[in-house]
């Protein structure tokens, strides 16, 4: 992403043949975004002298307005920051003129567009919003009361696949962790406020959700935060689901309450209700937003299968899982349609929608047509799996399925399942992940069994749960480098508080620091260089009384002088260590 004035763009072919595929917002649309930019996206290349002067955005109550005009995507598209929000209810204007003025859309001449700000401004705290999905009240405000990581008990363990556990328990903590297959957490750490969807990314690092203020922090393998991601337009980020792309683009997703007269819409609907739609986003590492889909301008309020749409709070779509198919299209998962969506990166049509009251596909060799589900995922073989939650349907149960698809003659045939015996019935939560052997994983959601992981006959060769009460919405299994930063205990019958000297001492790369607590509780180890700036902070999180020990590794650090600062409640405790290379 550069500043349009910066760079000049060469054009093989002429400027009258190139061809606009894509707006947002899309012509006509509605409860738009006050923040929102205005993207334009042509099938070849435009260059300076096609967008500089040739570009104008006008509200019927902001006026004209005046901003930054920036091209992306190789000179495919044009964005434009308006220096000034919009106003609320006014209609803004897009006109293009000069040489933009004479490309085409669909082989009309497309000139000028128009759309309409939202009416009001409605917050949306996507924590809340997975209170009312779940009925659980979670802990958004504060780290609450300190509280050890909970234990996952494993009930079997017969040669699973090899790879690390990612979840993030919460209930009246919240953690984010990882855990060997005997359900040993080998590294967590205890969030302020709750945390989801923890999982590593294709580029090997690791990414989760956490509130407040909501974001996606992405760490490396040293546990080092090293981005954020939020949603651009105004939007509030929600906590479903974060993809990394390998351009180092991200989609993500946002929930849009607007306010509907649902008594045009449906008998009984109330004309002040709060109707919230579902905003789906690829954004750059500026967190500039490159692609922008709005359910408003491609799904039915009505569209929803199971909600009271005379509700004065009406979730209609309600996005769960984001997904990049093959073709670098997108797959959606949206539990209140009961449909898996995939939407065309290119211009934003939909191509084609599986399951709901708009399925296109005949199902076959599956009779009871998944519900609610959450999670799709497009795998090696090319089949798609999701978690089917099965709600609203009888016999209740949930299951993972596979799914062969045809996408030129729609048909969807189901090639896999696993249930549970006895079933499990999970109503919310919960994905489906195919492992490198074949195997399946499986996270229950909100079911009292926490995952599964499954051979392809069926056969259950890893089954673990929380205790009751403990929660985890998604859970993942990954290869992950075990960076010696986890706290060992060790036998000791010590009961001082007792911070002892790292060894070796010089060190280079890695050294091991050993304390002993007198007490449980948070505990946190930071190093100082000889200035006294903080370097970084090797744990922060719970411990039990006893003796531990940490190694860590310096090969990121410059030679020289550091101290190591331990706290643990009101004690404390600093040594001096040395880092020769």
């Amino acid at each position: 992403m550069k500043f349009i004035l910066s760079v000049i763009f060469l054009v093989s072919a002429a400027v009258y043949s190139n061809e606009i595929v894509y707006t947002d917002p899309v012509n006509g649309a509605e409860f738009i975004s006050i923040e929102n930019t205005i993207v334009i996206g042509f099938l070849r290349q435009v260059n300076y002298d096609d967008a500089a002067g040739n570009f104008s955005v006008t509200g019927t109550l902001s006026g004209n307005h005046t901003g930054m005009l920036l091209l992306a995507e190789n000179g495919k598209k044009i964005i434009f920051q308006p220096e000034t929000p919009f106003s609320l209810n006014e209609v803004v204007t897009v006109k293009l003129n000069g040489k933009l003025s004479k490309f085409s859309k669909a082989g009309t001449k497309f000139s000028e567009f128009s759309f309409r700000t939202t009416p009001r401004v409605i917050k949306f705290d996507p924590v809340e919003g997975l209170e009312r999905e779940t009925g659980i009240s979670i802990n958004r405000t504060g780290i609450g009361m300190l509280a050890p990581p909970p234990v996952l008990n494993v009930t079997i363990n017969n040669s699973p696949s090899a790879g690390s556990l990612f979840f993030a328990p919460f209930s009246v903590a919240a953690y984010i962790t990882i855990l060997n297959n005997n359900g040993t957490a080998y590294w967590s750490q205890q969030r302020s406020t709750s945390a989801f969807d923890f999982k590593k990314q294709t580029n090997g690092n690791l990414t989760f959700f956490a509130n407040n203020p909501p974001r996606f922090v992405e760490m490396n393998s040293s546990y080092d935060t090293i981005h954020t991601y939020r949603c651009g337009n105004g939007y509030t980020t929600d906590l479903h689901e974060l993809q990394i792309l390998a351009s180092g683009n991200a989609l993500l997703m946002a929930y849009d309450p607007q306010p509907v007269d649902m008594s045009q819409i449906v008998p009984g609907g109330r004309p002040n209700a709060t109707v919230i739609g579902l905003i789906i986003q690829e954004i750059d590492q500026q967190n500039n937003v490159l692609f922008q889909w709005r359910s408003w301008d491609h799904m039915l309020i009505t569209d929803a299968t199971q909600e009271d749409l005379t509700d004065s709070l009406i979730d209609y779509v309600h996005g769960n899982a984001i997904e990049l198919d093959n073709d670098n299209n997108i797959l959606i998962s949206s539990r209140h349609i009961d449909e898996i969506t995939k939407i065309n990166r290119t211009t934003g049509n939909i191509m084609w929608r599986l399951g709901g009251k708009n399925n296109m596909f005949t199902i076959l060799n599956d009779t009871m047509r998944f519900s609610h589900q959450h999670d799709i995922r497009r795998i090696d073989n090319g089949n798609i799996t999701f978690f089917d939650n099965g709600s609203f349907r009888f016999p209740e149960y949930s299951r993972a399925v596979e799914y062969s698809l045809d996408e030129v003659n729609h048909t969807a045939t189901l090639v896999w399942q696993y249930q549970r015996n006895p079933q499990v019935v999970s109503s919310w939560g919960g994905n489906v992940q195919r492992l490198p052997n074949g195997n399946t994983f499986i996270a229950w959601g909100g079911a009292v069994n926490t995952v599964t992981e499954v051979k392809p006959d069926g056969t259950s060769v890893f089954e673990a749960s929380y205790t009751p009460g403990v929660f985890t919405y998604r859970g993942f299994k990954d290869t992950w480098p075990h960076v010696p930063t986890a706290i060992d205990p060790v036998n000791n019958t010590s009961s001082e508080f007792r911070l002892l000297q790292n060894y070796p001492n010089p060190f280079n790369p890695s050294t091991t620091i050993r304390f002993n607590l007198d007490k449980a509780g948070k505990t946190s180890i930071v190093l100082y260089n000889v200035t006294g700036e903080e370097v970084k902070t090797y744990f922060n999180g719970y411990l039990e009384t006893g003796f531990h020990t940490l190694t860590i590794n310096g090969s990121g650090l410059a030679s020289g002088v550091y101290f190591c600062r331990l706290v643990s409640g009101s004690n404390s405790a600093v040594s001096k260590m040395m880092l020769v290379k």
